[in-house]
């Protein structure tokens, strides 16, 4: 059996946008997707700055500063989406000859799914973090690095079990992100820092009662 970590954050993103009636590409199993088709989808979010390099498309987003490469040839489908304040949105299905992934792009961000902890981890024993959330918005990944960085050095009693599961899903964030051609540099940092206050050792550690 896994050995299941469990944490108490998840993303939100998730129950944030929903499919729209009219999807504009259904399905494509049998032909290769193109990137100036690619681009063209994207052509509809405003603010992006998409460039086409031979079968890569280069999404730069001015919002979070960071930039998505998608290759048209591990582009399964994409769909034409809406956020709540009506903002287009497009989800990719985005996959290799051993998994899939979602991506969701909207004119201010990207959500995309965290990296399986037993892709991120070492270790002969797998893991599993019990909430981890299907979907994770860049502006969330960095939102929540700050916030467990900033915890790890102003609390004096830290929870292991906690911490274990928080960093571990963050490093899953991070290795999602960079599958996508992301570079999450303040999310790193944010990350490495926590880390280091952890490793100073001058918290106490506190474990849950009834845990053996």
């Amino acid at each position: 059996m896994p050995q299941v970590i469990s944490i108490a954050g998840r993303s939100k993103l998730s129950n944030v946008l929903a499919p729209s009636a009219m999807s504009q590409r259904a399905s494509r199993t049998e032909d290769a997707m193109e990137a100036a088709e690619i681009a063209q989808a994207l052509a509809g979010l405003s603010g992006l700055r998409v460039t086409v390099l031979d079968d890569c498309v280069c999404v730069y987003l001015p919002a979070i500063d960071d930039s998505v490469q998608l290759l048209a040839g591990q582009v399964q489908r994409f769909t034409s989406m809406f956020a709540p304040n009506g903002d287009p949105a497009l989800e990719f299905v985005i996959g290799d000859e051993h998994e899939v992934w979602p991506l969701i792009i909207v004119a201010d961000g990207v959500a995309f799914a965290p990296e399986d902890p037993v892709a991120v981890l070492d270790s002969p024993i797998p893991f599993q973090i019990t909430n981890a959330p299907h979907l994770v918005a860049y502006s969330e990944m960095e939102r929540d690095a700050e916030e467990i960085a900033l915890a790890s050095e102003s609390s004096d009693e830290i929870d292991l079990y906690l911490a274990a599961g928080s960093y571990l899903l963050l490093r899953c964030f991070i290795a999602g992100a960079v599958r996508l051609g992301l570079r999450p540099i303040h999310t790193v940092a944010w990350w490495h820092r926590g880390w280091e206050a952890l490793a100073g050792g001058r918290h106490s550690a506190s474990i849950p009662s009834g845990t053996s």
